[in-house]
């Protein structure tokens, strides 16, 4: 099954093609990771999946955006102006985040 993509979906992927380009960045060697159903939140990542940023879209308004750990260890977003803000911003230590899973019940615990 083919995704068509929607209006806003390519105001967004223009948006982050834009971004990318006043970062100097080669738009070659980015992609769009994930695309919501309902147009909130896309992740973009480099060709091989070592770092991603997101695009938020809030009422029209696109913003670019990197997720980070709360002092609780809960994933949060934020907030960045450029492209390499977002790459720099991006705080998701993997052993942290799977420290604190561990101690969280899951849905079938609950």
């Amino acid at each position: 099954m083919t995704y068509k993509l929607t209006a806003i979906d390519m105001k967004v992927i223009e948006f982050v093609k834009i971004k990318l380009q006043e970062g100097k960045f080669n738009i070659s060697k980015w992609d769009l990771k994930e695309i919501p159903l309902k147009g909130q939140v896309y992740t973009f990542q480099n060709k091989d999946d070592s770092v991603e940023f997101s695009a938020f879209v809030n009422e029209d308004h696109i913003t670019l955006g990197y997720d980070k750990l709360n002092t609780e260890g809960f994933i949060t977003e934020a907030m960045a102006e450029s492209v390499q803000e977002a790459i720099e911003n991006t705080d998701l230590d993997r052993k942290k985040l799977r420290q604190r899973v561990r101690k969280v019940k899951t849905i079938f615990e609950i």
